[in-house]
């Protein structure tokens, strides 16, 4: 509700999960500087789901995953990404391409860990 100027909020939410947790804990720690944090992780994720600028909060879902989880799901990754590739002889090299190629899935992959602050 905005107020005098002002956005004021009230937020709850439970404590059972470790994600949950470790935010309450975050924003405990702030004190009475969540807001500067709050408006950046806001806009970052309005930046990345543009939809709901237009009023339809039907898309917003938010996917909380375990890290054992997460670890199985990015090994299934990784093989179905190696599955197609013919690995060469033992002592043989791998066509440079190849390896570019292999090399630029990883990257990719280790940067979109970087959502998971990993």
């Amino acid at each position: 509700m905005k107020q005098d100027g002002m956005y004021r909020y009230c937020i709850q939410f439970r404590a059972h999960t470790e994600s949950e947790i470790r935010a309450g804990e975050l924003l405990e720690k702030l004190g009475r500087k969540k807001s500067a944090v709050i408006i950046a992780a806001l806009l970052e994720y309005m930046d990345n789901h543009p939809e709901l600028t237009d009023g339809d909060q039907s898309h917003v879902t938010v996917n909380t995953m375990s890290l054992d989880a997460l670890e199985a799901h990015i090994s299934r990754l990784i093989e179905e990404k190696l599955r197609g590739i013919e690995l060469p002889p033992r002592g043989e090299s791998i066509p440079h391409e190849q390896a570019e190629e292999v090399s630029q899935d990883i990257m990719d992959m280790l940067d979109d860990l970087n959502l998971f602050n990993m």
